[in-house]
């Protein structure tokens, strides 16, 4: 679990009382983990499994991304070490993806060069970094803003021959090329590639293959179907605007929006084996929406469970009421508009000048939220303070807001 203060704790599956252990390598907020779930891969080139270790990775405001190994030699349990310090980002790292995870051979006999592991980075600077070991390999170039999250696509065997007529303007693909997607603060979800075919020059990772555009706000994160329809691969998406949205990311193509009752949609995944979306909301619940009839739903979702005692269920109930009425501060930007021209003007309107952002401030139960227009670049500790002088909030306010700012549009 990662957390505000700098530090990931880690617990045991079945017991969440007191870590296990605390890993305090990073020295500013935590903004990303990401597990990866195969113990072992099969090594083509070799004919053999090559033993992996456990592994994650975290990503910072420190400006670092981290890989972690488990060392089952420390104490008598084992333990978490950090093994790679990715570095290079100009601003805060918001996501991270395993691609090739270190072998035990290379964990073990320090930094060669064989069997490092391959692993990818974003980052509010813009970019998105590929690292071999701790060594950066390629730079990827296009979002406008904040990349937020990346996401591993499954390959497709034949996906040039799969495209429609209407669809012959997109780049084709490579038999089994490896893709990865990634989402960012300007709206966008993009499709890259890891085939050094499309690298104009060394280090430059080519351009994007495919954009999708449909979210009218910040895209937050973004999930892919494993089991997918080799002629219309699908990936979903969450974001600022309330929505999660189903692509057809081979076509460019958008296939369902759905309008989740909450501001922000901060994080989706999509379930393994049912292949239902779960969504997580700023409103503090976790939703499912599955594609399957409700009834099915229903009848999976009526499963007997230990009854909770008088204790826990008070307990539970008053949690719940803290998550219900406690005072958040939500942000919503507004929808691109379209000038007399028919041009795409960015930002919106707040009393008769153009901002990049309007922020709604929740700051009161009994109150509408208050708007706070901000523009790229402003001082954010400013525009807080004067938010909070104009509307005379206590002095305590700047900073949750500032904290808010910059977990919302990324850090500065």
């Amino acid at each position: 679990m990662g957390n505000l203060d700098s530090q990931i704790r880690c617990f045991e599956p079945l017991r969440s009382d007191k870590p296990i252990q605390t890993l305090s390598d990073h020295w500013d907020n935590i903004s990303v983990l990401k597990a990866h779930d195969c113990p072992q891969r099969l090594s083509e080139e070799r004919g053999e499994q090559q033993a992996q270790p456990p592994v994650f990775m975290s990503g910072s405001w420190d400006t670092t991304a981290r890989v972690w190994v488990w060392d089952p030699t420390e104490s008598c349990s084992g333990k978490w070490k950090s093994k790679f310090v990715l570095r290079g980002h100009d601003a805060a790292v918001w996501g991270v993806q395993i691609l090739e995870p270190p072998t035990t051979a290379a964990v073990e006999e320090g930094h060669a060069d064989a069997g490092q592991g391959r692993y990818l980075t974003s980052s509010a600077d813009m970019f998105i970094r590929l690292f071999h070991g701790e060594t950066l390999h390629t730079v990827y170039a296009g979002h406008q803003d904040v990349v937020r999250s990346l996401a591993c696509l499954p390959p497709l065997p034949t996906p040039h021959k799969q495209l429609e007529d209407r669809h012959a303007c997109l780049p084709p693909l490579y038999d089994n090329e490896q893709l990865f997607a990634s989402t960012s603060n300007d709206g966008t979800i993009r499709i890259w590639s890891l085939d050094p075919r499309r690298s104009v020059c060394q280090g430059n990772g080519g351009d994007a293959l495919r954009l999708l555009k449909g979210h009218t706000s910040l895209v937050y994160d973004l999930a892919a179907y494993i089991q997918h329809d080799a002629k219309a691969p699908r990936l979903v998406s969450s974001g600022e605007d309330g929505t999660l949205r189903v692509w057809n990311w081979l076509s460019n193509e958008l296939l369902q929006t759905v309008h989740v009752p909450a501001v922000s949609v901060w994080s989706i995944a999509v379930l393994p084996e049912s292949q239902d979306l779960v969504v997580g909301c700023s409103d503090g619940l976790v939703r499912v929406y599955s594609i399957r009839p409700a009834s099915a739903s229903a009848a999976d979702s009526n499963l007997e469970g230990a009854a909770l005692s008088e204790s826990e269920a008070a307990d539970q109930a008053a949690k719940a009421q803290e998550v219900q009425h406690r005072a958040t501060i939500e942000a919503r930007q507004p929808a691109t508009e379209m000038s007399g021209e028919g041009e795409q003007v960015q930002g919106e309107l707040f009393q008769g000048k153009r901002y990049d952002f309007v922020l709604q401030i929740d700051v009161s139960d009994h109150a509408d939220p208050l708007s706070l227009p901000i523009n790229r670049g402003e001082d954010r500790q400013k525009v807080a303070s004067d938010f909070v002088a104009l509307h005379k909030l206590p002095e305590g306010y700047v900073e949750r807001i500032v904290e808010f700012i910059n977990l919302v549009l990324g850090s500065s």
